[in-house]
């Protein structure tokens, strides 16, 4: 306290304590100093003292992702230790000193032994400075609301504001007119998929009244592709064996291959797309959101224009740095318009870079359940291909689970637990490079 003329000046604590009640108040608590960087609260420690800064200044530190964040500073006249102190809970974060400090320290038996009148001020104050922190917690909100959406605007004009220069730029129409046409019966069997009103059985008496077709299941049943031990001879066995999924992503996967180079690199990118594929079909059926059949055709098409970028690579080396900033989706999208297929699976395709840069609202409504669905698959594929502990997430994560009213922490734990099991009682029907991913993990 401070003395000038008759007049007493008390720190913020003492307001409305006659000069007794502050004498009281100073041999109830301890007063404390502390020196710049110890450290004067714990987080997840279970100690209730409250403290009132006298003079100096601390730092609150949090616990985020393993590392220690500064997230505010206190200073004089204000209080600390409040929450655990009022919430019967753990200290939920780590005070040190960013300077040399004096409190006066309360703990839980200097609080019971603490006059009714002072108590009750003590509160008003509590409830003073917890209103003003709640308020300063939601203008940074806002504030960090506003950063995110101007930067997701800024990144979304960087992907998209291109896309129509792809369709003039006479490289990539090049390598688009090389590429053949997908075969017929695989453009079909993709349209047919493409509508909510086809039934599992129109697309299994395609396959058995066509000998090409049904002569593609079997050779590609019967491959290193599956690495079965025991070998499958006709075509009732197979679809029995497969089931409607794995049947038409076979065909779909059979048709693709015959567009592309028969390369390591390719290879990789379509066992790729076979894991989304894979992967978003049982994610659908699972949270019972998308529509299953298209996920699944959409998954097998998702990487195809990374083998046009791939393409563009070989026939370009020079440019290999340049040809990687190119949007894969963009490329994928412009090839499938051009087979003809229909506008829900190029577009979807196209959609599936929005993840990365856009909440799902920015997605049409038409697309965005089958785009959640396979960000999270493809969320889970990257986690198996790492081979590592950690999760990967992106800044919009959440908001797509939340799409599909997943409750778990991440798509890893989600998947773990109500896909995984799944997964493995079939394990046997998938290719033998999915079934690696699981061994390998």
């Amino acid at each position: 306290m401070e003395a000038r003329g008759s007049k007493v000046k008390y720190p913020l604590l003492f307001e409305g304590l006659s000069e007794k009640d502050v004498i009281s108040l100073y041999n109830t608590g301890k007063l404390i100093k502390i020196r710049k960087g110890d450290v004067l609260i714990k987080e997840g420690d279970e100690d209730k003292t409250l403290y009132f800064i006298i003079n100096g200044v601390v730092k609150v530190l949090k616990n985020i992702d393993g590392k220690q964040q500064e997230i505010a500073t206190i200073k004089r006249d204000s209080w600390v230790g409040e929450i655990a102190f009022l919430k019967e809970s753990k200290r939920t974060a780590t005070i040190v000193a960013d300077e040399d400090t004096n409190l006066l320290s309360l703990d839980e038996r200097a609080i019971r032994s603490v006059k009714p009148e002072i108590l009750l001020i003590i509160f008003k104050q509590l409830s003073t400075i917890a209103t003003l922190r709640i308020n300063e917690i939601i203008r940074l909100e806002i504030m960090s609301q506003k950063r995110t959406k101007s930067l997701m605007l800024k990144l979304k004009s960087a992907v998209t504001s291109y896309d129509k220069l792809y369709e003039h730029n006479e490289h990539i129409l090049n390598v688009l007119n090389k590429i053949p046409m997908l075969p017929a019966y695989t453009n079909t069997l993709i349209t047919m998929l493409a509508s909510e009103k086809t039934a599992v059985t129109d697309v299994v008496e395609l396959v058995k009244s066509d000998p090409s077709l049904a002569a593609i299941v079997l050779k590609t049943v019967n491959s290193a592709y599956y690495n079965l031990k025991n070998k499958i001879s006709d075509i009732h066995h197979a679809i029995l064996f497969l089931g409607f999924n794995q049947l038409y992503q076979i065909i779909v996967d059979s048709g693709i291959k015959k567009c592309m180079p028969n390369r390591a690199e390719f290879t990789e990118i379509l066992n790729e797309a076979n894991a989304l594929s894979i992967l978003g079909l049982e994610i659908s059926i699972s949270t019972k959101r998308g529509h299953s059949a298209l996920i699944g055709t959409v998954g097998l098409l998702s990487k195809i224009g990374k083998s046009i970028q791939l393409l563009l690579e070989i026939q370009n080396p020079k440019f290999k740095l340049f040809l990687s900033y190119l949007n894969h989706y963009q490329l994928g999208a412009m090839l499938l318009k051009k087979w003809g297929l229909p506008e829900i699976i190029h577009e979807s395709v196209y959609y599936l870079c929005y993840p990365d840069f856009a909440t799902p609202d920015e997605i049409p409504a038409t697309f965005r359940d089958n785009i959640a669905v396979l960000y999270i698959a493809e969320t889970y594929y990257r986690y198996l291909k790492n081979n590592s502990d950690e999760h990967p997430q992106s800044a919009f994560t959440d908001m797509y689970m939340n799409c599909l009213s997943i409750t778990e922490n991440s798509p890893v734990e989600f998947v773990n637990k109500k896909i995984l099991p799944l997964l493995n009682k079939k394990l046997h029907i998938y290719p033998e490079a999915f079934r690696q991913l699981f061994v390998t993990s």
